[in-house]
């Protein structure tokens, strides 16, 4: 649970500081302006005004995490590196 907690609020910091790193001003390829957002428990309230439709605006974003669960197989051996060190020939044993 607390994990959960954790990537949650990274996330929440994450796009409230991607919307903060875009306000100023700075307008969006939708044509909306962010003024700034705010970082809440699980969730971002973004402030700001659409151009086309000239209203300001408030928006907020919640996340909910749910963790997969943890598969832990073992490597095959060599398969990161089939394809990869193919050298004259094509690295092929049984060509023909």
């Amino acid at each position: 649970m607390l994990e959960e907690q954790q990537i949650e609020t990274t996330l929440i910091g994450e796009i409230a500081d991607h919307f903060t790193a875009c306000g100023d001003g700075h307008v969006s390829h939708a044509g909306l302006e962010i003024d700034h957002a705010d970082q809440r428990q699980g969730e971002a309230v973004i402030h700001g005004y659409d151009r086309e439709s000239q209203t300001r605006f408030t928006a907020s974003v919640h996340v909910h995490v749910t963790p997969e669960p943890r598969v832990t197989a073992p490597p095959i051996p060599g398969e990161d590196e089939a394809g990869h060190e193919a050298g004259p020939g094509g690295g092929d044993p049984q060509e023909g």
